[in-house]
């Protein structure tokens, strides 16, 4: 300001000017960081738009990024991929993608270890349970979480199927130590035929095995929950949000990010928030007083929500003012799965 004063610049547009700056500061980048930012945007644009499932695969095997891993998996969704579980016949190590397919890689599978991964690339293909387990040297707790998540499903039997498998193998192994090994072939003729899990149950355990929602949306495992809830309800899409501009809407949500700030004039916090439905994924705004009256529920868990709000547009960006956010109760089943605890 000295400097300006002595050059006859005056005051007011001297402030002005140190304003801008100050501003600026506050994020800004060099010409060369510019330059590298746009070669880069370019470059990812072109891979996604040319090889969606290798370019998706690549940011997932990076372990996302500004978005959790969860969030970028219904990216690739929305871009009409075929997600596949891991597969302890076809999986690599990291994800995979090529033509409309992207195959979740065996490093995702939690409680696998590199040892066990790389023995399983080593060692296959493989026929039977019994067979991946005499040449792999897998854990229980790594045999259960690979068939949990249905890396297993060549095998031809369902997961509760497997389990029980499993769970007769290890008892075989217990009486071989003994020297009274019951045989294993009869034991395993003895286990009834099991239905396979239901979507709803299949997510949350993919949830967590893999801390991804590979079968569907997180939302589909609380399907019935939802449709209680929602009955009556004229539940909004989020893409047809820029059609809904200036008018209130209800829309269903899974929470991605959350971004605390404060407001200029009085520096009460507020929020700006990220969710997903299974069309797309919204912003939404929660000002000082309606932050203070929903933030309990918000961060209770990652969803499913109802949120409420009017439709803003600001310059061709649309987000949601919140209003209201209801937290979707859950089925028993699902309130066991504690859904922050997954996280």
């Amino acid at each position: 300001m000295r400097g300006a004063r002595a050059r006859g610049i005056p005051q007011e547009t001297s402030k002005e000017i140190f304003r801008q700056i100050s501003s600026f500061a506050g994020y800004a980048f060099c010409k060369a960081h510019s330059a590298s930012f746009a070669l880069e945007s370019f470059e990812s644009a072109y891979w996604k738009a040319h090889y969606p499932a290798e370019f998706m695969a690549a940011v997932l095997s990076n372990g996302g990024g500004y978005y959790s891993q969860e969030e970028y998996l219904e990216e690739a969704r929305r871009l009409g991929l075929e997600i596949l579980p891991p597969c302890v016949n076809r999986s690599r190590l990291r994800h995979y993608g090529r033509g409309r397919e992207l195959r979740i890689g065996l490093y995702q599978v939690k409680g696998l270890t590199q040892e066990t991964a790389e023995a399983i690339i080593t060692e296959r293909p493989f026929r039977s349970l019994s067979g991946f387990i005499e040449r792999t040297h897998v854990s229980t707790n790594e045999a259960e979480n690979l068939i949990r998540c249905g890396a297993m499903r060549d095998f031809g039997r369902s997961r509760p199927e497997l389990l029980w498998e499993l769970k007769a193998i290890r008892g075989t192994e217990g009486g071989a130590s003994c020297g009274d090994a019951p045989d294993l072939a009869a034991v395993i003729k003895q286990i009834p035929c099991l239905p396979d899990y239901d979507r709803a149950k299949s997510v949350a355990l993919e949830r967590e095995t893999l801390g991804l929602a590979v079968t569907a949306h997180p939302l589909a495992m609380f399907d019935e929950e939802i449709e209680c809830a929602t009955a009556g309800r004229a539940i909004t899409r989020s893409v047809d949000l820029a059609r809904r501009t200036g008018r209130k809407v209800e829309l269903l949500g899974w929470r991605v990010t959350l971004k605390g700030t404060k407001t200029m004039d009085k520096g009460e916090e507020m929020i700006f928030a990220t969710f997903s439905d299974r069309f797309g994924r919204y912003e939404a705004v929660f000002f000082p007083d309606t932050y203070r009256r929903t933030a309990r529920t918000l961060f209770r868990a990652k969803g499913p929500f109802i949120i409420k709000g009017r439709v803003e547009s600001d310059l061709g960006a649309v987000n949601l003012t919140a209003e209201d956010i209801l937290l979707v109760n859950g089925h028993p089943f699902r309130k066991r799965i504690d859904v922050d605890v997954m996280e």
